[in-house]
């Protein structure tokens, strides 16, 4: 259509226009409701990435706090490895019964550990 087409009539140009901006106006409502159903998901999506990213440090705390413990269980577990070779060196060999305790004291302390360690 022409713009300065005078062939219709005012009230033709005017019911015109009018129906151009009631579809006009429907076209902007429509959009402003997807936008704001797109921002409503994209807060749900926020929510989401900030609930894992919590996840994520306590995974990191648990991780860093299992490390220190398996670091003190392997620092314990030397220990208690050079007391027994020093007392099973002191033992005298006359007297198993003696080193066989010492034995099963060491390798109850390690089962303890590996309980602690696996719970």
């Amino acid at each position: 259509m022409n713009p300065l087409d005078t062939s219709r009539s005012a009230d033709e140009l005017e019911e015109r226009l009018r129906a151009k901006g009631q579809h006009l106006e429907l076209k902007i409502r429509t959009l402003i409701s997807q936008m704001e159903q797109m921002n409503m998901i994209l807060q749900d999506k926020q929510r989401e990435l900030e609930g894992l990213h919590s996840l994520l440090k306590e995974r990191d705390e648990i991780i860093k706090k299992q490390k220190t413990e398996l670091s003190d269980l392997r620092k314990r577990s030397e220990q208690k490895g050079r007391m027994s070779r020093v007392a099973l060196d002191s033992l005298n060999p006359d007297n198993p019964e003696a080193l066989r305790i010492q034995v099963d004291h060491f390798i109850q302390e390690v089962d303890k550990a590996i309980k602690k360690l696996s719970e």
